[in-house]
């Protein structure tokens, strides 16, 4: 095991419009496997956007649990993926005739029962199923018993796990840093909202004000101390992703307005993508300020030539973006022809494309991959130097230290050389004894 001095930097004014805590691993952190996101919890095994789903998830290792957030009719902020809550729950059982047609929405290609129509209260009151019925993969045993958590439920459920569970399961207070998970959020079409309900609800501030109202953010997620960067890697406590770069680069420059309750320990923002990027997006995207990270979907590293899925690689790692694609699944229907399961898929995931971090419905499946490793990879001995040093000069490192090696051997070898010659050239002094010596020692 390596020991570094762990250096905490206190965020300053000038550390404004950056992230305190990289959703990229430095490259001190030696052979952390990739980040696994929970993908609406552990949605292979329990129905999606549950409190259960997200606890399990947490309980299998996940780095986070990713909640997709919509407001209700009454400004509370649930977790579902879909607008529509026939997708996933009995809504049109407990509430028919509520459904609107294409007519009643801003948007032709949008029907329903829209869940910003709903109060909390009667969005309590639904029961959630698996989205994938259509897969034995999936059990259905466990459909319609869970509830459609708020957001603020999901952030009860992390401080738990952060500060009652983690204690009790792990003695290692290191290692109880490096296991803390965070909240991977995702806000749901802000723009269409906005537009829905005619300009009264910014979602973006709704979840701002959410934040900010929690009696616990300041410690669990702005607290400046977790600021670090150094071996004992842990993840940021909140990441903020949307499809729409407005929604970022407003949440940045909102929080960076308001040091008082973030404290400049700014949440990375995750840029989804729903299109394969091509120059023209590289090109945009350099004039944003809030993106620290992609959310491509895997099939542009999968489903297209190996140079174009190293060239999205290389030009992130060029601007020192992370990349997360998403999703991965364990139904072949979801893996890429090129492999025989959704394990090899995520060995070349990892290994080949060399992806930060990946969205998993299979949290345990994607854990165990990264754990495993990678073919070729250094020895413990190896790793432990590169926690202590940069990757950058480890080449030369390593070169320094076997010519210091070759180095003292040669020495050695010379010193025994010298040392063999004094002794031959001291034994040819040596006179030989009288014939008569030991007569003369008894007179």
């Amino acid at each position: 095991m390596a020991f570094v001095c762990a250096t905490i930097t206190q965020p300053t004014a000038s550390d404004a419009g950056k992230s305190c805590r990289s959703i990229k691993p430095p490259s001190s952190a030696a052979h952390r496997p990739p980040i696994v996101i929970g993908h609406r919890g552990a949605s292979y095994n329990l129905p999606e956007h549950t409190l259960e789903g997200y606890r399990l998830a947490l309980e299998l290792g996940a780095d986070y649990i990713e909640p997709d957030l919509i407001p209700t009719k009454d400004g509370h902020l649930i977790a579902i993926h879909s607008f529509d809550l026939n997708v996933t729950t009995n809504v049109e059982k407990l509430f028919p005739g509520r459904a609107r047609t294409q007519f009643e929405s801003n948007d032709p290609s949008l029907s329903g029962y829209f869940a910003n129509d709903f109060t909390l209260a009667e969005i309590k009151t639904l029961k959630v199923k698996q989205r994938l019925e259509d897969t034995p993969a999936r059990s259905p045993k466990m459909d319609y018993i869970f509830t459609i958590p708020t957001f603020v439920e999901i952030l009860d459920l992390l401080h738990d796990w952060t500060y009652n569970v983690l204690p009790v399961i792990e003695r290692s207070e290191i290692k109880q840093r490096q296991k803390t998970p965070g909240v991977y959020v995702e806000l749901k079409n802000p723009s269409w909202i906005y537009n829905d309900t005619h300009g009264e609800v910014k979602v973006e501030d709704l979840l701002l004000d959410t934040i900010s109202n929690y009696p616990f953010a300041k410690k669990m997620l702005f607290d400046p101390k977790s600021c670090n960067d150094d071996s004992e890697y842990s993840v940021p406590p909140l990441v903020l992703q949307c499809f729409e770069a407005e929604t970022l680069e407003y949440l940045r420059a909102r929080m960076e307005a308001d040091q008082e309750m973030y404290r400049n320990v700014l949440p990375p923002s995750v840029y989804l993508l729903d299109v394969c990027p091509d120059s023209n997006f590289w090109d945009n995207l350099d004039s944003l300020k809030a993106i620290d990270a992609i959310g491509p979907n895997k099939n542009c590293l999968l489903d297209t030539d190996y140079g174009t899925a190293q060239k999205l690689m290389k030009e992130a790692k060029s601007r020192n973006l992370a990349v997360h694609p998403w999703t991965e699944r364990l139904e072949l229907e979801f893996v890429s022809e090129k492999f025989d399961d959704a394990e090899e898929e995520l060995t070349y995931l990892f290994c080949e494309m060399k992806v930060d971090g990946i969205f998993a419905e299979n949290v345990n499946l994607a854990k165990r991959v990264g754990a495993a490793g990678c073919e070729g990879e250094s020895s413990t001995l190896l790793s432990s130097f590169q926690s202590i040093f940069p990757r950058e000069v480890f080449p030369f490192l390593v070169g320094g230290l076997i010519g210091g090696i070759l180095i003292l051997l040669l020495l050695k070898l010379w010193s025994c050389h010298s040392q063999t010659r004094m002794l031959a050239s001291n034994y040819q002094q040596i006179q030989p004894l009288p014939e008569n010596f030991d007569q003369q020692q008894t007179v």
